[in-house]
């Protein structure tokens, strides 16, 4: 006899059986050896070997469940947290009924945590009616959500003072809803993701560093947005840390790359260096030697005014007040008489640069 082989084939066979039926007195185990084993009699080696396998494995359940039965609630939270896959599927080593006793004491245990971190996000909420909860469900982002809820009362059921009630008043009511996950805490709160530009994180899994420059680490994520009135909006995406320690929501890697290509150093002096070159040229287009020959005599019309986002009753009103009587004016004459006046000057040199453009594109037009 292969003994070896023969304890093998005996320890899978008892293993399984008794993972099943979790008892060792549910089965006649020397006739499930001689099943495994594809024997008619066991021999006397073998009977005690099958007595052996079952004592062995009986006391490593027996074990288990005295474990069981002692287990602190946060060594359950704790694998919780490792038996559950973020796909949200259910856990193999842990019990379903464990984890649904359990989810209530994860969801009171991160409340405060989370509603301090709902408070900063400064939602809009209802004012004299509105209830915050936090919920944990199983899962990663895709099952985490905020929902909310708006309608109205009587001001007497939301402790108002009667007077309101005598003139048929009603209040404004609103609920808000968190729905995280049971590992809020340390995988959102202690990574630094809680409040991230002004909105809520509900869920964040590491998936790497994005794979592109700028970017420190990157995560799969849901978050709450500000919806209509009081309404809140789940959005998922990424959201990513970038080099100079900011973070940026995206709805995905390559939305995450090109917002840390527009935030990287090179970007940022880029642009600054345009916006100082648009300053320079504003600022001399506050004087007549900022504008060449041809552009002061460009005729202007009222039109070119209301197009620069002037009011029409203003426009009248102004061109009342420095043209009155006449049919026609040059850009020239318009700068020269709001800098003379300085009767609103900034609206007078945009009506003059929508003139301009104007006439630059007849021109390209008429080549």
């Amino acid at each position: 006899m292969d003994t070896t082989t023969d304890t093998v084939i005996l320890g899978i066979a008892i293993a399984g059986l008794l993972r099943k039926h979790q008892s060792v007195k549910a089965l006649d185990w020397r006739a499930e050896a001689r099943t495994a084993l594809n024997v008619k009699r066991l021999s006397p080696a073998q009977a005690a070997e099958v007595d052996r396998l079952v004592a062995h494995v009986g006391d490593r359940i027996g074990k288990q469940r005295a474990a069981a039965k002692r287990i602190d609630p946060l060594v359950i939270r704790e694998r919780i947290i490792r038996d559950v896959t973020l796909s949200g599927a259910t856990p193999g080593k842990l019990p379903i009924e464990i984890i649904a006793r359990m989810l209530p004491e994860a969801a009171r245990r991160i409340t405060p945590a989370v509603k301090a971190a709902y408070a900063r996000a400064d939602y809009r909420t209802a004012k004299h009616s509105h209830v915050t909860s936090v919920v944990c469900v199983l899962g990663g982002p895709s099952r985490c959500a905020a929902e909310s809820l708006s309608g109205s009362d009587t001001p007497r059921n939301v402790g108002l003072p009667n007077a309101y009630g005598r003139i048929a008043y009603s209040v404004a009511t609103s609920a808000h809803t968190l729905v995280v996950s049971p590992t809020w805490q340390r995988d959102v709160a202690d990574a630094g993701l809680a409040v991230i530009e002004g909105m809520l994180t509900l869920a964040a899994v590491p998936v790497g560093d994005g794979g592109f420059a700028g970017c420190l680490s990157l995560y799969s994520a849901a978050w709450a947005r500000q919806g209509k009135g009081t309404s809140l909006v789940t959005e998922r995406g990424v959201i990513a840390r970038l080099s100079d320690g900011s973070f940026v929501h995206a709805k995905d890697v390559t939305h995450a790359r090109k917002l840390a290509r527009a935030r990287s150093g090179d970007a940022i002096a880029e642009r600054n260096a345009r916006d100082a070159r648009n300053n320079a040229r504003a600022a001399a287009r506050m004087t007549l030697d900022g504008w060449t020959v041809g552009e002061l005599a460009v005729a202007i019309t009222a039109p070119d005014s209301v197009a620069a986002g002037n009011c029409e009753t203003g426009t009248d009103d102004w061109i009342e007040r420095h043209f009155a009587g006449r049919v026609s004016a040059t850009v020239g004459d318009v700068l020269r008489s709001a800098f003379a006046t300085q009767d609103r000057v900034r609206w007078a040199v945009a009506a003059c640069l929508v003139a301009v453009r104007r006439a630059r594109s007849s021109a390209k037009k008429a080549a």
